[in-house]
């Protein structure tokens, strides 16, 4: 089930919904994207992390479950280019993904995106620190299925 809440967050970062930064996701990265000419590019590292489940009452086969969870949205821009850059690509992340509703490929199912929130400095932990300055878009979820 969590699979198909995953999907629907991942269309939702994908053309035509998002196209501004190459996006990778946590499961799939093995180096950061480069440019036509080798060079570093902005780009984000984006994860779902799901948390508890709970069951609501009713009859067998119709309780609604609701599961919550969060998006964490690494928007990497190259060490020097400054906050000019990082956060109105991170705030373009934000409009993507802020209040919205995605349906799942099973009729019924509800993914609700809450309030995104960007976060910069260096309190980010990230073994590309040295290289990237990185601003964090925390997306709270709420994943409503039967």
């Amino acid at each position: 089930m969590t699979a198909r809440a995953f999907d629907a967050i991942k269309a939702q970062l994908a053309a035509p919904n998002y196209a501004a930064l190459p996006v990778l996701w946590v499961e799939e990265y093995a180096a950061p994207p480069t440019g036509p000419d080798g060079g570093m590019v902005p780009w984000v590292l984006a994860e779902v992390l799901f948390g508890p489940r709970d069951t609501h009452p009713g009859k067998a086969g119709a309780r609604l479950k609701l599961q919550v969870g969060v998006l964490r949205c690494f928007v990497h821009v190259p060490k020097g280019s400054g906050a000019g850059v990082g956060l109105p690509l991170a705030d373009e992340l934000t409009a993507a993904l802020d209040l919205k509703d995605l349906s799942t490929s099973e009729p019924g199912e509800l993914v609700r995106l809450e309030n995104a929130s960007a976060i910069t400095g260096d309190d980010i932990a990230s073994d590309l620190r040295g290289v990237y300055d990185i601003t964090l878009v925390s997306v709270p979820f709420q994943y409503f299925h039967r």
